[in-house]
Order: structure tokens, then C-alpha cells, then sequence
């Protein structure tokens, strides 16, 4: 898992690249080019037994988040997968959280962006993308 606080920049811990670029067959994403699904869970439950707790006041984030295994269709072991979860400070996962429950108006102003990554049918990793990116904006702005 990576690690994430102020000042650090996010791929620098955690996220490795394995495998090919995500397939959608049916909308079930089964590889990435970013998680190996064969190091993943089939449930955050087992995924936290197995990372411990988060360490103190920070909390697990997923970069993709779990509401698309239902959504997408996605396997859980991409979801639930130590190279899609950060811990991050709680402030910050508050904040990173919140964008995603947001409209935001460079993908679509109409919807919140995380209904956006539904609808526009976004692959597993297009969606890691994104949710790495907005981590990374989040970050720049605690540093300005």
C-alpha cells in the first residue's frame, strides 16, 4: 500500500504496473495495467486483515472506489488490492472523498464526478486515472 501525506507524491510507494491494460468483457474489468488482481481480496474485510490497521489517524483510501465493483462490475480483487488502496491522513481523505461526491466541471458538470465514471463507462484503469489524479491535486493544493 502506499502511504500519503503532505508533500508526498502519490506512485511514489504502492502502485505498481502489472499486466495489460484493463479488458471490459460485459463490464467486469479482470486485469490492469496498474493492479495485479492476483494480489487482491474479494472484500475489504480481508483486505484490512491482511494490510493491518491503517496507521494512526489515517484511513484506507481506494483510488478506485469500491461503489464500482457494483456500479462497473469490476472484480473485486482489483477494488480490494494493496496497489488501489492508500492510507492517507484523514483530513485529506475527507477532502479527496469529497471531490469525488462532487461535480466537477472538466469531465462533466451535470453529475458528480464518481456518477460520471459510471455513465461514461470508464475502464478500471482510466477511472485509477482519475482518482490519482484528483489525489494528486489534492496534495498541490495542501502544499500552496
Amino acid at each position: 500500500i502506499g502511504q500519503v501525506s503532505t508533500g508526498t507524491k502519490l506512485g511514489a510507494k504502492g502502485v505498481k504496473v502489472v499486466g495489460k491494460t484493463t479488458k471490459v468483457t460485459s463490464q467486469v474489468a479482470t486485469t490492469s495495467k496498474y493492479v495485479d488482481p492476483s494480489q487482491g481480496f474479494t472484500s475489504f474485510r480481508k483486505l484490512k486483515q491482511s494490510l493491518g490497521p491503517a496507521p494512526k489517524n489515517h484511513e484506507y483510501h481506494h483510488i478506485v472506489e469500491q461503489c464500482q465493483i457494483r456500479r462497473c462490475g469490476f472484480d473485486p480483487r482489483l477494488i480490494h488490492n494493496p496497489g488501489n488502496i492508500i492510507s492517507l491522513k484523514k483530513d485529506i481523505h475527507k477532502k479527496i472523498s469529497s471531490r469525488l461526491s462532487s461535480k466537477r466541471t472538466q469531465y462533466d458538470p451535470t453529475m458528480r464526478l464518481r456518477d460520471h465514471l459510471t455513465k461514461s463507462h470508464k475502464s478500471f484503469d482510466e477511472q485509477f486515472e482519475i482518482g490519482s489524479d484528483e489525489l494528486e491535486e489534492v496534495l498541490q493544493n495542501l502544499n500552496n
